[in-house]
């Protein structure tokens, strides 16, 4: 069985409190810089969770085991059917985003907040929607 660390478990700073991070929750340092994702290389192994942050602080924390099927249109629009629930990502340029999903490595997601400025081509998520089968079940 493979050892496995917690998500933060290497990015404790000595002195602070326990269970202080390197990061805040929401990777915006000051100049406004905003990434859609994170991702580990492809030599670095895969994600066990995935962590989906949304602009208003909220965000939802997955188990990649439980995704039965990736879908996707075009480069704006990726659907992860999971376990109990389909999680909507829209957004511009997310091919990126999409590969490196298919191979769980993806650490976190994260919605734009407002007035953050983009460069040109720069891969953005717009939204994540979540909504459980029970909703989609009395959509019909």
């Amino acid at each position: 069985m493979k050892d496995e660390k917690g998500l933060f478990a290497e990015q404790e700073k000595p002195g602070k409190e326990p269970g202080a991070t390197k990061e805040a929750s929401l990777e915006f340092p000051e100049n406004d810089f905003y990434r859609a994702w994170n991702s580990l290389r492809i030599n670095q192994g895969r994600q066990s969770r995935l962590d989906l942050r949304r602009k208003d602080g909220s965000g939802t924390i997955i188990y990649y085991g439980y995704i039965a099927t990736i879908e996707y249109s075009g480069n704006e629009l990726i659907t992860l059917i999971y376990q109990n629930s389909v999680i909507t990502l829209r957004g511009r340029h997310l091919q990126g985003l999409r590969e490196a999903l298919q191979d769980e490595r993806v650490r976190y997601i994260q919605e734009i907040p407002n007035d953050i400025k983009l460069s040109d081509g720069q891969a953005v998520v717009e939204s994540i929607i979540q909504l459980s089968l029970q909703d989609l079940a009395e959509e019909d």
